[in-house]
Parts: C-alpha cells; structure tokens; sequence
C-alpha cells in the first residue's frame, strides 16, 4: 500500500491508531535505515515537536503576543502533521497571512510583515518563509481545513505568488533563492497557476548554474543549510515534474555531501569555515538536527532547541514513506577520519574552503571575505560538545560578538567587521593571512578567540585564564590550546615590513571572556598605522599531542615569508607538507597562487582526500 497524506486510507490509519503520527513514523523509519542508519530516532524528534507545539501555543495564544508570521505557517503545518486541532492550526494560518498586502496594483502587492506586529514590510524574504510552508498544507490538509478558512488560505497564496514574483533575489542568495523558486512552484502547482510554477522552475535552474560554477555560496552556515536541506527536500517531495525532482535530488545529494564531509561527528558541530553563523565561537545550529536525524549527531539535539523550530515540520515530513533519504555512502563521509576536505564557493580560481578533521580535532579556513556573520577561521575539539571553539574577529571593542547589532532588516545578530583571508592547507596544518586593509581602523586589531576550558600554554608552559590576563607573545612563540583529546598551535609569521607592519601579539582576558570561557590572542600592531592590519599565522591541530612537543614541531618548522617585486609569497616545510601562499602586492588583496606539495590548490567543487566527490553527484552520475 503506498502511503499518501492526502488518501482516505492515511486517514483511516490516523483514526484508529493510538498515538497515529508515531504509528506512521515508527513504520517510516525502517525504510529510512534501508538508506542510512539513523541513531536518533522518530519518537525523540516527535517528542521535541509535541513540546515545541506546546511552547508555542503559550506564546502565540497571549493577545499581546508579537509572533514571526513564518513561525505561525510552519506551526500550523506541525500541528497537522500531528493530527491536531484543525481550528487552531488554520487560525495559526490565517494569522500569518492577516498582515498581507491586500491591494493589488500596490508596490508590495502579497508580501507579509515578518512579526505579526510589525506595520510596514521591513524584511522581503519574510513571504518566502511564509510560501514555503503554506504549499504542503494546501497540498496535503485542504480537505481537513474549514470551506471558508480554505478559500482564504488560497487567496492568500495567489497573493503570496505574486509577491515571489516580483521578488528578485539573486541566485547567489542561496537560502532565499531556493526558498523563492520552490514556493513559486508549490504554491503554483497547487492553485494551477503553471505561469508562476514556470517562473520557479525557471529560477531554480538559474540557482543550479549558478551553483555549478562556484558551489554553495551561502557555504557550511549551521543555519542556513538546515534552511536549504528543508527546501530542496520539500521540493523533490512535492513537485510533480519529474525533472525538476531529478534535479532537486542533485542537489540534495551534494549539499548533503558536503554537510557529511564538513561534518565533525565526535563534536556534534560543523567543521571548517562558515558563512552566516549564530555565534563567532560556537558553530552549532538547526543543522545538527539534520544531522542527529541522519545519525551522525546525538538524538538528544532534537530537543536542544527550547522554542519552536520552522525546521520541524520540514524533518518530519522527511521521514515519511514520500521523504527524501539520507543517501547511505553520503553520510559515511562523516566517519572518515582524518580527512582534507576542500570545496569551491566563490567563481574565482582561488575560491575555496578548507577543512581537516581528524578524531580529536579540526581546522578550517576559507579563501575570501569576512563578511558581517562570516567566520573564516575555525578550529575545534571532540572532548565536549559544550566547549567553545577557536575562531577570529576584527573588533576591539567586541571581540567575542556579545554585543548583538541590527541587521539591514533589523534582526539582531552577532556582527564583526569585515577582512579578508587567504589560507592554504594540508593534513592538519595551514598557513593563513588575515588582511583588515579595507575595512578596519588604525585601532582595530585582530582577534584570535581561544577556548580555555581545558588547557592554555605558550611555547608548553601552562598559562592561567583570568580576567587580568595581559602576557605578551614573544615572537617564533606558539600559543597552543590544547583538551584530552587533541591540540590545536597557533604561530605568528612575521611579514615583509614594507607590506604589512610589526605585530606584538598579547594573550589576553576579560570579564566577557571569563563568563564566556574564552580568552583572546590580541594581534596588536607593534608601530602606528593601518598597514599593522595584515598579520600571517601558522596553525596546525593534532590529536591528543602534548602541548609542547606540538609548540616544538611548529617553531621548528620552516616558514619563509618574502616580498619580490609585486607579489608577496609565503611558504611553510614541515616533515614531508610543503605549503605555499602567494599574495598581490599591488592591490588591495588578491591571493594569486595555492600550493600544497606543489600542486595547484583546490580546483574540485567537492573534494575529500584528494578525490572529488562533489562534481559527479552535481551531474546525476553519483551517489
């Protein structure tokens, strides 16, 4: 019998099963484990669903409640999955949409508020957080919803339609860009307007040549890619073309892919370089419960988010018998270990993150721009999925990102300043520049933040965290944070003075990073002027490595750093690596060559030691 929400026959087994969703799931799962096992299992995810749905309705039920209108669609779907009370759930819908532009021929003719309080359209992408949950309730529950509610509901998504057509996002834009494309063919498969299906078909392709070129821009985002995994897998659930679900699945096996590759199973966390984090010292996020769902995260992350989760009725309706699952060898890219992960993200030669995960650590970094939640430089430990990790920021006076900033649309975040990067790595050790040259002021420095939960040491002696930490870093020192299972050496490199000045690296506390469990290495300029803001590192993680014998091998290391007409070139001897980093003196900062081992560095969408993974299963020929 083949299992369909909108069949009479689901609907008899939802009404004489007790416990009916969990019947449904619990039968689900075994045919998800078919494809890749999966530790956490539905009843935990339902579990944390049923509090979340609670959580909610407490707070959406109070009449001063301000509620995010794409939290009110996507509870109200939730709670139809879960066979619930159809009046509170279309209420939940018609909420959503009660702020809707009503007028037509008005400039925001179908857009929605992002709050339900809120009185003008401050944040466009609200309505395609709105769409995107709207189709599957049209498309599975319409018979269950009331005439009335129903037939407003559906005016309401043609409104939305138009909205997401006049809406241009940029395909680079990627969260919103699959977000718009596949509620403009939901929302017009569903209401038969094949015009605006068209134009979201039309949009996902340009999505996908786009990505094809340069990867995933909106790359390793602990939120972001729980967005895009939700859409994509909406997408090949829902849509009736049969090619735009072969394409959708393309696309969801190298995003997954990527996920699994970056993914760093002993911490429960994204490893490497991340574009759009929710913290510059802790990369956890709505990801981890893809992952827990996958089982290469723990079950307990399911119910790790304390308020409703807009991810939750998109991981639910995954698991049933229509969901998109979990290709097995795919996920296996997590357990390999150690491993060089590196991936394309930006459309120039040079545009590439990389990663190296090993069992007790990991490194990463990225080629290009630290924008306002980019975190460029990240390192991380297995032992404790609750100790902070290393990372860098550019601001003095906010080193840590406690001081949460308004966006453009007024959503408060964790904002820093922008810098640039250009990194090259190979088996646990990289080579990186940090250029502050466009952006930052004569008294900004760079912020190296370093966990100090376990142990801290300078060239292996222990140092004590405290609020009045101030000790200066001599220079050929190295700095190394170390925990039971691994280590993780930082060493500055000094640079030719005529293109970046002296630094007087300190090792620094304060109050913020006391509470935070964090110190910082300050990259103070040792002169006067802007040019202190270029500063090279030397990083290499190990695992479970004594903190002196990795301090020794890293001030032992051959590192040369010169300036020969135009071009800044900086290589790094260490055992049998040689790495190589070359920089364009002339310009602002343009990196002009990537070696490892003398052999030109990235130039694969998606590859794990060495074999590109990401290029066949973008084509459909791997899986």
């Amino acid at each position: 019998m083949r299992f369909d929400l909108l069949s009479g026959t689901c609907r008899r087994m939802i009404a004489v099963c007790a416990g009916a969703v969990v019947c449904i799931l619990s039968g689900a799962s075994t045919t998800a484990q078919a494809e890749s096992p999966n530790s956490a299992t539905p009843s935990a995810l339902l579990a944390a669903a049923d509090q979340q749905l609670a959580e909610f309705a407490g707070r959406a039920g109070r009449s001063d409640s301000s509620v995010d209108t794409r939290d009110l669609v996507a509870a109200a779907w939730l709670l139809l999955q879960r066979n619930g009370d159809v009046h509170t759930a279309q209420n939940y819908a018609l909420r959503a949409f009660a702020g809707q532009e009503a007028q037509p021929g008005s400039a925001n003719f179908g857009w929605v508020p992002w709050r339900t309080t809120d009185h003008s359209i401050g944040d466009p992408n609200a309505i395609e957080f709105a769409a995107i949950s709207l189709g599957p309730i049209l498309h599975d529950y319409s018979d269950r919803l009331q005439p009335e509610a129903l037939r407003t509901l559906r005016d309401r998504g043609l409104a939305a339609l138009a909205a997401l057509t006049s809406h241009q996002v940029k395909s680079t834009y990627t969260n919103i860009a699959l977000m718009n494309a596949t509620a403009l063919m939901l929302l017009g498969q569903e209401l038969g307007d094949m015009q605006a299906f068209r134009k979201g078909v039309h949009r996902f392709e340009a999505w996908r040549s786009v990505t094809g070129e340069t990867g995933l821009r909106e790359y390793g985002s602990p939120i972001y890619y729980a967005v895009d995994l939700a859409t994509l897998t909406t997408l090949v659930r829902y849509v009736a073309d049969t090619e735009v679900r072969n394409q959708g699945n393309m696309a969801l096996n190298l995003l997954w892919a990527d996920v699994a590759a970056h993914y760093f199973p002993q911490a429960a966390r994204l490893a490497g370089a991340h574009s759009r984090v929710g913290h510059f010292y802790d990369s956890r996020g709505p990801i981890d419960v893809w992952a827990a769902l996958a089982g290469i995260a723990p079950a307990s992350d399911f119910s790790r988010a304390k308020t409703f989760d807009v991810i939750t009725p998109f991981l639910l309706a995954s698991t049933g018998p229509d969901g998109w699952r979990f290709p097995k060898r795919l996920t296996g890219f997590a357990n390999d270990a150690p491993r060089d992960v590196v991936a394309r993200w930006r459309d120039d030669d040079l545009g590439f993150r990389w990663t190296w995960v090993s069992h007790g650590a990991s490194i990463g970094c990225a080629n290009g721009y630290a924008g306002p939640q980019n975190e460029l430089l990240t390192g991380i430990f297995s032992d404790d999925i609750s100790i902070r990790q290393i990372g860098v920021t550019a601001s003095t006076e906010n080193p840590y990102g406690v001081q949460r900033e308004a966006d453009r649309f007024g959503h408060m975040k964790d904002m820093q300043k922008r810098f640039d990067v250009a990194c090259v790595g190979h088996g646990g050790m990289a080579i990186v520049v940090l250029d502050g040259t466009a952006a930052l002021k004569a008294d900004d420095h760079f912020q190296i933040v370093l966990p100090t939960a376990d142990r801290l040491s300078v060239n292996g002696q222990d140092v004590e965290p405290s609020v009045s930490l101030d000790r200066p870093v001599e220079a050929n020192s190295v700095v190394v944070v170390s925990a039971p299972s691994g280590a993780i050496g930082i060493r500055v490199i000094p640079l030719p003075g005529s293109w970046a000045g002296a630094v007087a690296p300190r090792l620094q506390g304060d109050a913020d990073g006391e509470r935070l469990k964090l110190a910082r290495l300050n990259l103070l300029p040792s002169g006067v002027g802007v040019a202190a803001a270029r500063v090279a590192l030397l990083i290499e993680a190990s695992d479970s490595e004594v903190p002196a014998e990795l301090a020794k091998r890293l001030q032992n290391s051959v590192v040369r750093a010169d300036i020969h007409g135009n071009t800044v070139e900086i290589g790094m001897a260490s055992g049998d690596t040689r790495l190589r980093l070359a920089l364009d003196a002339s310009s602002r900062f343009a990196p002009r060559a990537l070696s490892v081992d003398g052999v030109p560095f990235g130039t694969d969408l998606l590859s794990i030691n060495g074999r590109e993974v990401g290029r066949p299963l973008w084509d459909g020929v791997g899986r």
